[in-house]
């Protein structure tokens, strides 16, 4: 979401160099990699760092959820139902079918199958909505897709997860 979404997000009012610029302004490509090389090396983060960055983190969900209720608050399905519906069905339906025989053709079995197959048959995530909106991409649209597709993964979460289990 923070690499390829950003890119295309970016991408879809701009060329593909100032696409890759705008990548790499932002702080999360940088805390992507300092991330990596603390996980990596098995560097100790302390206390005092930890506290305020884990504290942040734990808002991200609530303040997102926030931002997608605004966004709804403005935007109207009349002009964008059919993008909408398009992407819904690839997300909710089409989705797991691609994972489902990717995992088959890769020879994954047991409860990573089923995890990675349960993980790509989300609704779409929330920040996509926030990205959107940031970069001006969209918006109304990814947030009726969010909404639509978090409706309906009640459902289709729930038959997927029963399948899994036959």
């Amino acid at each position: 979401m923070y690499s390829l979404g950003i890119y295309f997000a970016s991408f879809s009012r701009n060329n593909w160099k100032k696409a890759l610029k705008k990548l790499f302004l932002l702080p999360t490509t940088y805390a992507s990699i300092l991330a990596i090389v603390v996980n990596v090396f098995g560097i100790e983060i302390p206390d005092f760092l930890f506290n305020p960055i884990s504290m942040v983190g734990e808002v991200m969900i609530p303040l997102a959820l926030i931002l997608l209720g605004i966004q709804l608050s403005r935007t109207n399905f009349k002009g964008y139902l059919s993008a909408t519906i398009v992407s819904g069905l690839l997300k909710i339906i089409i989705a797991p079918i691609v994972i489902f025989a990717t995992v088959y053709s890769l020879g994954i079995g047991g409860i990573l199958a089923k995890v990675l197959i349960i993980q790509h048959s989300m609704p779409t995530a929330v920040i996509m909505t926030i990205i959107a909106n940031e970069y001006n991409s969209g918006p109304e649209m990814v947030a009726n897709t969010t909404f639509i597709t978090t409706l309906a993964s009640f459902f289709s979460i729930t038959a997927l997860l029963y399948l899994l289990n036959v």
